[in-house]
C-alpha cells in the first residue's frame, strides 16, 4: 500500500517535470519563433528605409538592441515563471526544499553529536562497584 503511493508520488512529480520541461522548450521555442519574425520585419523595414531616405544606420542599431532586451528580458521572465512553477509542484507532492533538507540535516548532526557525547559520558566508570556486591546479589 504505502510502496504503490510512494510509486503514485513519484509518477506524478515524473509527469510533472515533464510537463515543466515541454513547457520551458515550448517557450524558447516560441520566443525564437517571434523573435526572428520580428527580426525579419525589421531587416525588411530597415532595408527600406535606407533604400527610400538613406536614412542613418544608426536608428537600426538602437532597434536591434532593444529587440536584444526585449527578447532577454521575455527569457529571463520565462526562467522565473518556469522556476516558480516548479517550486510549486515540487511543493504540492511534498518533496522538500533545499533550505528544508539543509535545516533538517543540521539537526540530524546536531542529534548524532548529543549520542556522542550520552555514550560517552555512559561509558566513563562512574564508580566501580565492591568486588563481592555482584556475587551476593547472584546468590
Amino acid at each position: 500500500m504505502m510502496l504503490e503511493k510512494v510509486q503514485d508520488v513519484s509518477q506524478d512529480m515524473v509527469d510533472v517535470a515533464k510537463k515543466m520541461w515541454f513547457a520551458s522548450v515550448g517557450a524558447v521555442l516560441v520566443l525564437e519563433e517571434k523573435g526572428m519574425s520580428l527580426y525579419d520585419e525589421m531587416l525588411r523595414k530597415g532595408a527600406q528605409v535606407e533604400e527610400e531616405r538613406l536614412a542613418p544606420v544608426a536608428s537600426v542599431a538602437d532597434t536591434m538592441k532593444t529587440v536584444v532586451k526585449k527578447t532577454t528580458d521575455a527569457f529571463d521572465e520565462i526562467g522565473k515563471e518556469v522556476d516558480s512553477r516548479m517550486t510549486s509542484a515540487m511543493q504540492r507532492v511534498g518533496i522538500p526544499s533545499r533550505n528544508e533538507i539543509a535545516t533538517l540535516t543540521d539537526r540530524v548532526e546536531a542529534l548524532n553529536a548529543s549520542i556522542e557525547k550520552m555514550k560517552f559520558k555512559s561509558r566513563s566508570p562512574k564508580s566501580a562497584p565492591a568486588a563481592g556486591s555482584s556475587a551476593r546479589r547472584c546468590a
